[in-house]
């Protein structure tokens, strides 16, 4: 019962009549377009929501040479990575408290098919450095020195069962 008063609360709150609903698509209409200024360079996608008369949101992506609606997990891996760094700088913008100037990426990039991630990745690098001063990338797959400042690799000894860091510049392990 408890759940049922508490949901019947929030679909008066969001109602599309109602003030919250009001403010709520304000700050929606922002995060969309941070999130489309980004998305929309580097793919044939807009980003885009719909909401029911109950307030309940779902996120669609519409191909612009096809018009055709998707669902975002359809997208692939590059267009996923894109759409997920958008919706980060679409959140930070509609967000005063949380900024940051650092990004970690822990094998998200390792999603993107191996011949074409040769090809996309330095569109990737290029989209993150706009937004970062500092970007963590952790990868399994070799990633081309000219474009990455600087590269780590972490090197497992199976003799002595043990994993150390790898100094390409000066060959000490760190």
């Amino acid at each position: 019962d408890q759940q049922i008063i508490v949901y019947n609360e929030y679909e008066r709150l969001f109602h599309r009549t109602a003030i919250p609903f009001k403010v709520l698509t304000y700050k929606l209409d922002q995060f969309i377009d941070v999130v489309n200024t980004i998305f929309s360079r580097y793919t044939k996608y807009t980003f885009h929501y719909e909401q029911t008369d109950k307030g309940k949101l779902h996120f669609i992506v519409i191909d612009t040479l096809k018009n055709i609606f998707l669902e975002p997990e359809r997208l692939s891996g590059f267009e996923t990575i894109i759409l997920q760094i958008a919706i980060n700088q679409g959140i930070i913008h509609i967000n005063d408290r949380n900024r940051t100037g650092f990004l970690m990426i822990d094998e998200s990039f390792d999603c993107i098919d191996q011949t074409r991630f040769v090809e996309q990745l330095p569109h990737i690098i290029e989209v993150t450095r706009q937004y970062y001063q500092n970007m963590l990338l952790i990868s399994h797959r070799d990633v081309s020195h000219t474009i990455i400042d600087n590269n780590i690799n972490i090197v497992y000894n199976e003799n002595q069962d043990y994993s150390y860091i790898d100094s390409p510049r000066d060959n000490t392990k760190l």
